[in-house]
């Protein structure tokens, strides 16, 4: 589902506000802000590191296979 359909779009945009540095904010910085968040949420809680281990293992174990 587009993140403009979504019910939690108002809902985040209201919370922001209430911080007083993002109360000016408008509802396109807030969705830009909001939909990078979404965007790079699988490279957290080690998500990036662990793709990067499994690669590394992945090409050791190519070359290793290649040498024998």
């Amino acid at each position: 589902m587009a993140f403009k359909q979504m019910a939690v779009r108002a809902v985040l945009a209201r919370a922001v506000r209430k911080c007083h540095v993002a109360k000016q904010a408008t509802d396109m910085d807030i969705n830009k802000h909001i939909i990078r968040w979404f965007n790079l949420a699988s490279d957290r809680g080690g998500g990036h590191r662990d793709r990067e281990r499994r690669s590394a293992a992945e090409n050791q174990r190519l070359h290793d296979d290649q040498g024998q």
